[in-house]
């Protein structure tokens, strides 16, 4: 599963909304648009690096008793 985010993703969306995320000119093909992904989502990570640094140490995941989830 390792490195198939993107292609998932790219896999998933329908054109318009590919458009809407990776601007035009869309990329040719879905691997050129994996790539296009990944290069934007690397980007954001990078710019946001220091924001809120480290990670909060709280439990993001805790389950509802009400549902169990």
């Amino acid at each position: 599963m390792a490195g198939r985010l993107t292609p998932r993703v790219v896999d998933f969306l329908d054109k318009a909304e590919l458009t809407a995320l990776l601007g035009e000119p869309l990329p040719a093909d879905n691997e050129a648009r994996a790539q296009t992904l990944r290069e934007q989502l690397s980007g954001y990570v990078a710019s946001r690096k220091d924001d809120n640094w480290p990670m909060p140490t709280t439990r993001l995941s805790r389950r509802s008793k009400a549902t169990g989830w």
